[in-house]
Protein backbone atom coordinates (compact mmCIF):
# COMPACT_ATOMS: atom_id res chain seq x y z
CA UNK A 1 0.00 0.00 0.00
CA UNK A 2 1.41 3.50 -0.86
CA UNK A 3 1.09 5.96 1.15
CA UNK A 4 1.21 9.42 0.24
CA UNK A 5 2.84 11.96 1.68
CA UNK A 6 0.95 15.37 3.19
CA UNK A 7 -1.98 14.17 1.00
CA UNK A 8 -0.57 15.49 -1.86
CA UNK A 9 2.87 13.69 -2.82
CA UNK A 10 3.75 10.05 -4.24
CA UNK A 11 6.83 8.60 -2.75
CA UNK A 12 9.01 7.18 -6.03
CA UNK A 13 12.57 6.32 -5.64
CA UNK A 14 15.45 8.57 -4.08
CA UNK A 15 14.10 11.07 -2.47
CA UNK A 16 11.47 11.87 -4.95
CA UNK A 17 7.79 12.06 -5.15
CA UNK A 18 5.04 12.54 -7.87
CA UNK A 19 3.16 16.30 -7.19
CA UNK A 20 -0.35 15.04 -7.50
CA UNK A 21 -1.72 18.59 -8.31
CA UNK A 22 0.63 19.33 -10.71
CA UNK A 23 1.93 16.47 -12.24
CA UNK A 24 5.63 17.04 -11.61
CA UNK A 25 8.47 14.88 -10.38
CA UNK A 26 9.50 16.96 -7.37
CA UNK A 27 12.01 16.47 -4.60
CA UNK A 28 10.25 15.47 -1.21
CA UNK A 29 12.55 17.79 0.68
CA UNK A 30 11.90 21.76 0.40
CA UNK A 31 8.02 21.40 -0.09
CA UNK A 32 6.99 22.79 2.77
CA UNK A 33 6.63 26.37 1.76
CA UNK A 34 3.58 28.51 2.29
CA UNK A 35 2.06 29.36 -0.75
CA UNK A 36 0.20 32.45 -0.81
CA UNK A 37 -3.78 31.93 -0.10
CA UNK A 38 -5.90 31.20 -3.06
CA UNK A 39 -9.01 33.70 -4.13
CA UNK A 40 -11.60 33.93 -0.94
CA UNK A 41 -14.21 32.96 -3.40
CA UNK A 42 -12.34 29.47 -4.35
CA UNK A 43 -11.45 28.66 -0.67
CA UNK A 44 -15.11 29.61 -0.20
CA UNK A 45 -15.29 26.81 -2.40
CA UNK A 46 -13.42 24.77 -0.58
CA UNK A 47 -14.74 25.20 2.89
CA UNK A 48 -18.17 24.37 2.08
CA UNK A 49 -17.37 21.68 -0.38
CA UNK A 50 -17.69 18.99 2.25
CA UNK A 51 -21.30 20.23 3.10
CA UNK A 52 -22.46 19.44 -0.33
CA UNK A 53 -22.80 16.81 -3.46
CA UNK A 54 -19.81 17.04 -5.87
CA UNK A 55 -19.33 20.78 -7.76
CA UNK A 56 -17.60 21.84 -10.67
CA UNK A 57 -15.95 25.19 -10.78
CA UNK A 58 -14.38 27.23 -13.02
CA UNK A 59 -11.74 29.95 -12.83
CA UNK A 60 -9.49 31.59 -15.54
CA UNK A 61 -5.85 32.51 -15.54
CA UNK A 62 -4.42 35.06 -17.19
CA UNK A 63 -1.20 32.83 -18.51
CA UNK A 64 -0.23 28.87 -18.30
CA UNK A 65 2.83 30.79 -15.81
CA UNK A 66 -0.40 32.10 -13.39
CA UNK A 67 -1.96 28.82 -14.06
CA UNK A 68 0.51 26.79 -12.72
CA UNK A 69 0.68 29.53 -9.48
CA UNK A 70 -2.87 29.10 -8.78
CA UNK A 71 -2.49 25.41 -8.76
CA UNK A 72 0.21 25.19 -5.85
CA UNK A 73 -1.91 27.96 -4.44
CA UNK A 74 -4.78 26.24 -4.32
CA UNK A 75 -3.74 22.85 -3.44
CA UNK A 76 -2.37 24.30 -0.11
CA UNK A 77 -5.35 25.73 0.54
CA UNK A 78 -6.92 22.13 -0.23
CA UNK A 79 -5.15 19.77 1.71
CA UNK A 80 -5.32 22.71 4.53
CA UNK A 81 -9.22 21.87 4.54
CA UNK A 82 -9.08 17.77 4.15
CA UNK A 83 -9.19 17.53 0.37
CA UNK A 84 -6.37 15.48 -1.21
CA UNK A 85 -5.21 18.05 -4.74
CA UNK A 86 -4.73 15.68 -8.03
CA UNK A 87 -4.62 16.92 -11.35
CA UNK A 88 -6.56 15.16 -13.76
CA UNK A 89 -4.26 13.76 -15.80
CA UNK A 90 -2.64 12.47 -12.61
CA UNK A 91 -5.91 10.96 -11.33
CA UNK A 92 -6.50 8.99 -14.62
CA UNK A 93 -2.72 8.15 -15.02
CA UNK A 94 -3.15 6.61 -11.10
CA UNK A 95 -6.11 5.89 -9.87
CA UNK A 96 -5.64 2.38 -9.64
CA UNK A 97 -2.43 2.73 -8.05
CA UNK A 98 -3.96 5.54 -5.93
CA UNK A 99 -7.44 3.59 -5.06
CA UNK A 100 -6.90 2.45 -1.38
CA UNK A 101 -4.94 5.95 -0.64
CA UNK A 102 -8.20 8.28 -1.54
CA UNK A 103 -10.91 5.83 -0.96
CA UNK A 104 -12.91 7.42 1.45
CA UNK A 105 -11.29 11.06 0.82
CA UNK A 106 -12.66 13.94 -0.57
CA UNK A 107 -10.67 14.90 -3.75
CA UNK A 108 -10.16 18.59 -5.39
CA UNK A 109 -9.65 17.48 -8.85
CA UNK A 110 -7.69 20.11 -11.18
CA UNK A 111 -8.46 20.57 -15.14
CA UNK A 112 -6.14 22.64 -17.05
CA UNK A 113 -5.16 22.93 -20.53
CA UNK A 114 -5.95 19.47 -22.50
CA UNK A 115 -6.54 17.78 -19.12
CA UNK A 116 -10.13 19.85 -19.50
CA UNK A 117 -11.23 17.13 -22.23
CA UNK A 118 -11.57 14.41 -19.22
CA UNK A 119 -12.35 16.74 -16.52
CA UNK A 120 -16.39 15.30 -15.96
CA UNK A 121 -15.32 12.05 -16.57
CA UNK A 122 -12.81 12.78 -13.80
CA UNK A 123 -15.21 13.84 -11.12
CA UNK A 124 -18.08 11.40 -12.45
CA UNK A 125 -15.40 8.39 -11.55
CA UNK A 126 -14.41 9.55 -8.31
CA UNK A 127 -17.92 10.29 -7.32
CA UNK A 128 -18.86 6.65 -7.93
CA UNK A 129 -16.05 5.10 -6.53
CA UNK A 130 -16.74 7.21 -3.49
CA UNK A 131 -19.63 9.34 -2.49
CA UNK A 132 -17.77 12.23 -0.96
CA UNK A 133 -18.51 16.17 -2.03
CA UNK A 134 -15.62 15.93 -4.67
CA UNK A 135 -14.90 19.76 -6.28
CA UNK A 136 -13.35 20.03 -9.91
CA UNK A 137 -11.74 22.88 -10.66
CA UNK A 138 -10.96 23.91 -14.43
CA UNK A 139 -8.19 26.64 -15.24
CA UNK A 140 -8.95 28.35 -18.15
CA UNK A 141 -6.49 30.44 -20.02
CA UNK A 142 -7.84 34.23 -20.68
CA UNK A 143 -5.75 37.22 -21.07
CA UNK A 144 -6.26 39.74 -18.43
CA UNK A 145 -8.39 37.47 -16.46
CA UNK A 146 -9.30 38.16 -12.99
CA UNK A 147 -8.42 34.92 -11.30
CA UNK A 148 -10.86 35.91 -8.01
CA UNK A 149 -13.54 35.03 -9.92
CA UNK A 150 -15.21 31.37 -9.42
CA UNK A 151 -18.07 30.26 -11.82
CA UNK A 152 -20.85 27.12 -11.28
CA UNK A 153 -19.45 24.68 -14.48
CA UNK A 154 -23.04 24.40 -16.06
CA UNK A 155 -23.23 21.21 -18.52
CA UNK A 156 -23.70 22.45 -22.38
CA UNK A 157 -27.08 23.32 -23.27
CA UNK A 158 -28.34 22.49 -26.58
CA UNK A 159 -30.44 25.54 -28.05
CA UNK A 160 -29.98 26.93 -24.76
CA UNK A 161 -32.21 24.12 -22.52
CA UNK A 162 -31.29 21.00 -21.51
CA UNK A 163 -32.40 18.37 -23.53
CA UNK A 164 -33.59 14.86 -22.16
CA UNK A 165 -34.26 11.94 -23.20
CA UNK A 166 -36.36 8.77 -21.13
CA UNK A 167 -34.40 5.95 -20.27
CA UNK A 168 -36.63 4.09 -18.69
CA UNK A 169 -38.12 5.21 -15.73
CA UNK A 170 -35.95 8.30 -15.17
CA UNK A 171 -34.98 11.02 -17.57
CA UNK A 172 -31.33 11.57 -18.20
CA UNK A 173 -29.59 14.57 -20.05
CA UNK A 174 -28.24 14.09 -23.62
CA UNK A 175 -25.19 15.92 -22.44
CA UNK A 176 -24.52 12.70 -20.39
CA UNK A 177 -25.62 9.80 -22.99
CA UNK A 178 -22.75 11.20 -25.65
Amino acid sequence: MTRLLRDRYLPCEHGQAWDLATGDLVSIDGHDRIEAPSSPRLCEVLDHGREAEPRWVVSDARSSAHAAVLVRRVAADATARGFVPIAVEVYRRFRDVLCDEIAGRTLLLIARGQAGRDASWALVDAAAASPRPHVLLTLRIAPGADATVVREARPPMPGGRLAARETGRSFRPTWLSR
